[in-house]
């Protein structure tokens, strides 16, 4: 059997909870005492369009509103890369891990070069502003629209 929708006449708005409540003088064309009766969806289904006017329904059809998704943003910074996304990104790129290790082992600082080195090994995570990243993408001469698009291609690794 195909599911049948029905609303109030009333209001129009559709009947979300069963039993649906409602005073009844009338059904049938006969007089009843007014009173408050029970309908169950199970009930309501058998009804003929002349029985749900009786009681104040009517059946409808839904209005099914398609859902567009939004285009995926191309701002490398609305995404993070894990640890394997950045390394196969870098090496899609040609720059390999010691490659990464020897522009952070040139940081004259030796606090810097090493939360550098601690960054690059042990964070699960990256951002794209991140200041190691951003550093990064400088030291390997990457210019922002190169970086960017490394970036959105890395997301999908």
């Amino acid at each position: 059997m195909e599911k049948r929708y029905f609303r109030s006449i009333d209001t129009q708005e559709p009947v979300a909870k069963w039993p649906w409540v409602r005073e009844v003088s009338v059904r049938g064309g006969v007089p009843i005492p007014t009173d408050s009766y029970k309908f169950t969806r199970q009930t309501v289904q058998s009804y003929s369009a002349e029985d749900l006017t009786e009681i104040g329904l009517e059946e409808y059809t839904p209005v099914v509103r398609e859902t567009i998704a939004p285009e995926p943003s191309t701002d490398p910074s609305d995404y993070t890369l894990t640890r394997r996304q950045l390394r196969l990104g870098l090496l899609n790129l040609g720059i390999t891990d010691d490659d990464v290790v020897a522009q952070i082992e040139a940081i004259p600082d030796e606090t810097a070069r090493a939360t550098a080195l601690i960054e690059w090994q042990d964070a699960q995570n990256y951002d794209f502003e991140h200041p190691l990243v951003v550093s990064l993408i400088a030291a390997v001469g990457l210019d922002s629209l190169s970086a960017s698009a490394a970036w959105l291609a890395a997301k999908e690794l």
